[in-house]
């Protein structure tokens, strides 16, 4: 690992979203879409799925409740990633990371955290909604694929992978 890297994940902090961490959130997701390139999608399916401005109250609504636990990740003062626990339905949603601090270790803490909150709240078994290219990413903490799943965003089709673990092995 490089120094750079040891210096952003020790600096890096973890912290509950607020109503007002929306935007930011936003930005972040679409930014890390933004910045894929993979050929597990087309230019036009990554342009379906990065969220229109009008999501910011999705986000507004998903901090504000109970459903829903979403962590904000900074580093130097700065929003460089969030993750997102949807309780309700024992999954994982969501896990961001702005393109300049991908590969160093962020993304990997808030799934850790948001493994120990479902384990927690008595979560037996979490699932997890990854893009087809994070698959090797969840495979390393012992996501295995359960199943393929198709969502229609904006009129487009897009592949997502399923995956679960037994809380039993979270964290």
């Amino acid at each position: 690992m490089s120094p750079t890297n040891r210096r952003v994940m020790a600096t890096a902090r973890f912290r509950e979203a607020e109503t007002n961490d929306a935007r930011v959130l936003w930005s972040t997701k679409h930014s890390a879409i933004n910045a894929v390139e993979t050929d597990e999608y087309t230019t036009a399916e990554l342009a379906a799925w990065m969220p229109e401005s009008g999501a910011i109250s999705d986000f507004r609504r998903a901090i504000d409740s109970e459903t829903f636990d979403v962590i904000v990740a900074e580093a130097d003062g700065e929003t460089v990633g969030y993750g997102v626990l949807n309780r309700l339905d024992e999954r994982i949603d969501a896990v961001f990371v702005l393109p300049e601090h991908s590969r160093q270790g962020i993304a990997t803490s808030p799934v850790q955290q948001l493994e120990s909150r479902a384990s927690m709240g008595g979560i037996a078994e979490l699932t997890l909604v990854s893009s087809l290219d994070a698959r090797e990413f969840y495979r390393g903490p012992n996501y295995r694929v359960v199943e393929t799943e198709t969502r229609a965003i904006d009129g487009t089709d897009l592949e997502f992978l399923i995956m679960s673990k037994s809380c039993d092995v979270c964290v």
